[in-house]
């Protein structure tokens, strides 16, 4: 699962399962990643259009700060 950051800086976040990624759209350098507890199944999420937060599908929904890290 992909999403992409309408406005903001141009990201781009790649889920798998258990790991986020997210990547600068114009460079292809990795902005951070994240390590997620469910590792069960593929995960899905997305963006904020500003590319400043993740939304991770666990249950509850995380959201993850990009430029920290922190949840």
């Amino acid at each position: 699962w992909t999403a992409f950051s309408p406005a903001g800086p141009p990201r781009v976040a790649v889920f798998s399962t258990g790991q986020v990624a997210v990547y600068d759209a114009l460079t292809g350098r990795s902005v951070r990643s994240f390590e997620v507890v469910r590792r069960d199944e593929p995960l899905v999420g997305a963006l904020s259009p500003d590319g400043r937060l993740v939304v991770v599908s666990t249950n509850p929904p995380s959201v993850w700060e990009v430029a920290t890290g922190r949840r």
